[in-house]
């Protein structure tokens, strides 16, 4: 880990070093048996630093350890970024959550939705900020990586994400442009689907602020908190600490298999390499950079989104920790805002779901209470204030959703399931300092 990120006593802060040890010895088992090339981890307990490692190798080819700072594609995880730059703007008052989005990006007056006789009918209320915020709008997703669409929808949508992939669309405003003619799925408000909403919510951060969405992310959330490697490309002076990216042969044949002469790299069974046979040659290094900064995380069926590092995503996290205050002391937010994106949505309880403006909450451990978001090639970060814990943990796995347990106990290498039962075993431990950072606010 950086400077200033020393690891402390887990003890001294109520969580079970065992327990730690354990999930520690999983992740080299997971290593050495082939379950993925590498990886990383970073805990905070009570804003401590309690556990930080990397495990394996960033890239197969090169042998270039996996560590803390590693980059990595985390794409999904782009979201909460632009989310948080969208809520400074709330908070200034330059924006309303129940704004309509008409109001900023006039495409979507004329939007209408796929009714359930499969006609185009007008919405039943318009489209709201705080539907893009939630993924409440009616917008979603092609079937992504290469994959088949399996209706007309996804079709529309596919079309959409190949125009990107040719160069036929090469900015944001236009790509949202083109989605406002799509039909939306169902009548904002009334269901929920993960999409592209918030690419469409990064452009109404433009529109309102008149700067690209990547300079807003920049000068409102990574330079007050030094997030020195996130942005949306690596440069080559960093590609030494550029990781690879695995999956399976599947996913592989899905992205490239049409290509003719093209053959798959594969230095361990079962990891094949996505995204380019070297660093050089990724859609994330400088110069080969998807043209569109997908808000959202995802573009053109493997390009787009943000590349990031544990050590950088554990200074934003201890910018949550503190309830808005970066680690030097600057404000990124108040206190009521966060606690606005982090606290259950009453649209959502509306229909039935647990989310948040941050993202779903308590899916990382059954009947949690813990907020994050993740990035399809295995990149994850987490806040439980009940638990006063945080966490991030990458890989660099588009097909990684479980534990072999033929080759690691599932139980101890889950990060989020160990660290629970770590907290919870070992409370008798350091209880002095019980009312947390976290409880404690900034």
């Amino acid at each position: 880990m950086k400077e200033g990120m020393a690891l402390s006593d887990p003890g001294s802060v109520g969580v079970d070093p065992g327990l730690l040890r354990d999930y520690d010895a999983q992740m080299r088992k997971a290593v050495r048996g082939g379950l993925m090339a590498g990886c990383a981890s970073a805990i905070l307990r009570q804003g401590q630093l309690v556990q930080g490692a990397g495990y394996g190798l960033a890239d197969l080819d090169t042998k270039v350890p996996f560590r803390a700072d590693t980059i990595c594609r985390v794409y999904c995880m782009t979201k909460p970024y632009v989310l948080l730059v969208f809520m400074s703007l709330v908070e200034e008052g330059r924006a309303k959550l129940d704004d309509p989005v008409a109001k900023y990006l006039p495409a979507f007056r004329d939007v209408r939705v796929v009714g359930s006789d499969g006609a185009l009918v007008r919405p039943k209320r318009s489209v709201t900020l705080e539907h893009l915020a939630l993924h409440m709008s009616g917008i979603g997703y092609s079937a992504g990586f290469g994959a088949p669409p399996e209706n007309d929808s996804q079709k529309s949508y596919a079309a959409l994400v190949e125009s990107v992939a040719s160069g036929k669309v090469r900015s944001l405003k236009d790509f949202v442009g083109r989605l406002a003619k799509l039909p939306l799925r169902f009548h904002p408000g009334e269901d929920y689907e993960y999409g592209f909403s918030i690419d469409v919510l990064a452009h109404v951060v433009e529109v309102i602020s008149g700067r690209s969405i990547e300079h807003c992310m920049q000068e409102r959330v990574f330079k007050p908190l030094g997030m020195q490697d996130t942005g949306f490309a690596v440069e080559q002076s960093n590609l030494c600490r550029f990781a690879a990216c695995y999956g399976t042969a599947q996913i592989w044949g899905n992205l490239y298999g049409h290509i003719p002469g093209k053959v798959p790299v594969t230095t361990r069974p079962g990891l094949v390499r996505i995204d380019g046979d070297s660093a050089k040659e990724s859609a994330w290094c400088k110069g080969r950079e998807c043209q569109i900064r997908a808000g959202g995380g995802w573009m053109a069926q493997n390009q787009g989104g943000l590349v990031s590092t544990v050590d950088d995503t554990v200074r934003f996290l201890r910018m949550l920790i503190d309830y808005g205050v970066s680690g030097n002391g600057v404000r990124l937010l108040k206190r009521e805002t966060l606690l606005r994106m982090e606290l259950p949505s009453p649209l959502g309880a509306a229909i039935g779901r647990d989310i948040c403006i941050f993202g779903n909450i308590g899916g990382y451990v059954s009947g949690g209470s813990e907020f994050g978001q993740g990035g399809h090639a295995s990149t994850f970060w987490s806040l439980d204030r009940k638990d006063a814990v945080a966490v991030v943990w990458f890989a660099q796995h588009l097909d990684f959703w479980s534990w072999d347990a033929e080759v690691v106990d599932p139980e101890k290498a889950d990060i989020w399931k160990m660290m629970h039962k770590a907290v919870h075993t070992g409370k008798g431990q350091g209880l002095k300092r019980e009312r947390s950072c976290m409880e404690a606010g900034g």
